[in-house]
């Protein structure tokens, strides 16, 4: 018992006698000279906070004539220190089952407890927790959990199983691509690493990196998984607001070709109608004048639009998109990015090549990579921005790190330019890291890689000399399809009778809409705000369908919307808007409650969108 550092004591209840081996002694640091053999001699040793505690424990195990117990108390030795004393014992009766004896062991468990302390430690303060599964045909109950698990999800793993297992936490927008790509890898006997949301118990969404492990038997069956979750909720926090900082950043540097371009822009239309009103402007000038007067209108709505695309956050789920027409939308802001000394030309190898992504962070990936190539060319130069569909095997020497074989969507940005200095190559998508001195803040290309990376894709530079630098972007292909934009017909028709309620605050907006709407046929009420609307009372019966810009004086049109619609559940709804900002607000147009026309928009476009809504409606 020495040898195994296990003190043993027998203790005599009836006498009060009790006796102690030497390594009990030790475990006490107590002489025998000061051990009197009473029960209480080695109480004073006892932490004062924990004395009660042993006494009701002695007690008890008395009273119940208790076969095996155990219980912990800390101890003070002389010197100061504390030391974690775990006992273990029996109670011994006699022929009429009254207690007579009490034997038993003790040890020092101060280094057990020492590291359970700090396991307690970790486990309350780490943002990790580590699991290991029984696999029992859905990957569901973890049979082991340590660390974060109850921080991180607000329950605990039986709470958790409950509820329907781990799958039934994963975000539903994740959930279906992440088992499966999950299950179909481990199947394989591969690791997986991927990124996904949760609803923890209190509804909030987090963000987790997993990493799962498989365990095959002799057979190469799957029977376990082992793995490692992080918490990278306030990671992906900090990244959304550096990318919004990136982007004001790279709006802020468009600022001055903006202008410019819309100065030219306001050049044209001034002329034009000039000549509109000039008695003497020729039937032939008339309709050159009424040309570019579209064209440049287009012009105009297309690079506002591609500036708030690219400015505002938006949420709900990605859609699909065909990456020659973003590709297309972005010219003009891409073009005006380079500026004056910069020729950028676009060649779309492939068409149809749909991924899934937010449009405003491609543009801004193509924006970030056009400024590093405006800068790279101080007096001029050339920049091509080519898509294609390309086809990477496993023999490719250059496959991207964490991508696997197969088909992508490639976008190449080339330049000719003074080419990425060699020491520098392997540093450039470092946070912090630039190229331009006092000019730069290191963030453009990690933000960018951080978005691509994001989408499952890879950003590389394939190629950097003094002729120029060349960068690939290479993005999952997609097999949904995109949705198809409604196409306004090329004349517009005078035959709707219905009754429009238009709620527009902008005066001028409003009364080109008014004569666009009566110009269709429609009989029209309007008014500047909700309020005015609702004001109207008996006559909102006499309404068939709400046009409303979002932001309005006081309740939003969204707010308009919902209160008519509790009256009046089956009105068709349109709402338009050139820009929403308010995440509550972008989260009930995604939800497709209303349809949805953007400003800017042509009369033909809003009359062939109000057909649709009303056929809509009408089919229902």
């Amino acid at each position: 018992m020495r040898s195994a550092r296990v003190g043993v004591w027998d203790w005599d209840i009836v006498t009060n006698h009790l006796r102690w081996s030497d390594e009990m002694l030790r475990l006490y640091a107590m002489e025998a000279s000061e051990f009197n053999n009473t029960f209480e001699c080695f109480m004073p040793r006892v932490l004062p906070e924990d004395l009660a505690e042993v006494q009701r424990s002695i007690e008890q195990a008395i009273a119940t004539r208790a076969d095996d117990f155990e219980g912990v108390h800390r101890i003070v030795l002389p010197d100061g220190k504390i030391r974690w004393i775990e006992g273990r014992g029996r109670v011994i009766s006699d022929a009429n089952g009254n207690p007579v004896r009490m034997l038993g062991t003790a040890q020092d468990a101060t280094n057990r407890r020492s590291a359970e302390e700090r396991l307690r430690l970790f486990t309350a303060h780490a943002n990790d927790f580590v699991y290991d599964t029984a696999v029992d045909g859905t990957h569901a109950n973890p049979t082991i959990v340590a660390g974060s698990f109850e921080r991180t999800t607000g329950m605990t793993p039986e709470q958790a199983a409950a509820r329907g297992g781990w799958s039934a936490l994963i975000h539903p927008d994740d959930r279906a691509s992440i088992v499966s790509a999950r299950d179909a890898e481990l199947a394989l006997g591969n690791s997986v690493l991927h990124e996904y949301r949760i609803t923890d118990a209190a509804g909030n969404i987090k963000w987790l990196r997993d990493r799962v492990v498989p365990v095959l038997d002799e057979r190469g069956k799957l029977v376990r998984t082992v793995g490692g979750v992080t918490d990278i909720t306030e990671q992906r926090a900090l990244e959304e607001r550096l990318r919004q900082a990136q982007r004001m950043e790279a709006l802020a540097r468009l600022a001055a070709s903006v202008a410019h371009d819309f100065n030219n822009l306001l050049t044209v239309l001034s002329a034009d109608f000039f000549f509109l009103r000039e008695p003497s402007t020729t039937p032939q000038m008339l309709e050159q004048s009424y040309n570019e007067i579209e064209a440049t209108l287009e012009r105009a709505a297309r690079l506002t639009s591609s500036l708030l695309a690219f400015g505002r956050k938006l949420v709900g789920p990605l859609s699909v998109i065909d990456l020659g027409e973003a590709l297309l939308r972005a010219q003009p802001m891409l073009i005006n990015g380079a500026g004056p000394k910069v020729r950028v030309n676009f060649n779309v190898k492939d068409l149809g090549i749909r991924v899934a992504a937010d449009p405003s962070d491609i543009q801004l990936v193509l924006l970030n990579l056009v400024l590093n190539a405006r800068d790279a060319m101080p007096e001029g130069g050339a920049v091509l921005i080519e898509t294609a569909a390309v086809e990477l095997n496993e023999s490719a020497t250059l496959l991207p790190s964490g991508l696997t074989a197969g088909r992508y969507a490639s976008l190449m940005v080339k330049d000719t330019g003074q080419g990425v200095p060699l020491e520098a190559a392997n540093q450039i998508f470092e946070p912090f890291f630039t190229t331009k001195g006092h000019g730069g803040t290191g963030l453009g290309l990690p933000t960018c890689l951080g978005i691509v990376q994001g989408y499952g894709g890879a950003l590389f530079l394939t190629e950097s000399s003094a002729k120029g630098s060349t960068f690939q972007i290479l993005l999952p292909l997609s097999q949904k399809g995109t949705t198809p934009a409604t196409v306004p017909s090329a004349s517009v028709t005078t035959d709707a009778k219905e009754r429009v309620l238009l709620v527009e605050d902008d005066e001028i907006v409003r009364s080109v809409t008014v004569r666009g709407l009566q110009l269709g046929g429609y009989h029209v009420t309007s008014v500047a705000c909700a309020e005015e609307a609702l004001a109207l009372g008996e006559g909102l019966l006499q309404i068939d369908l709400l046009l409303t810009d979002v932001q309005l004086p006081g309740a939003s049109g969204l707010d308009l919307a919902l209160k008519l619609r509790a009256s009046f559940p089956s009105l068709p709804v349109l709402v338009v808007s050139g820009h929403v900002e308010d995440p509550r607000q972008q989260a009930e147009l995604s939800e497709g409650k209303y349809s949805f026309l953007p400003k800017p928009y042509t009369i033909k476009e809003l009359l062939a969108r109000l057909r649709d809504v009303i056929k809509g409606s009408s089919s229902i």
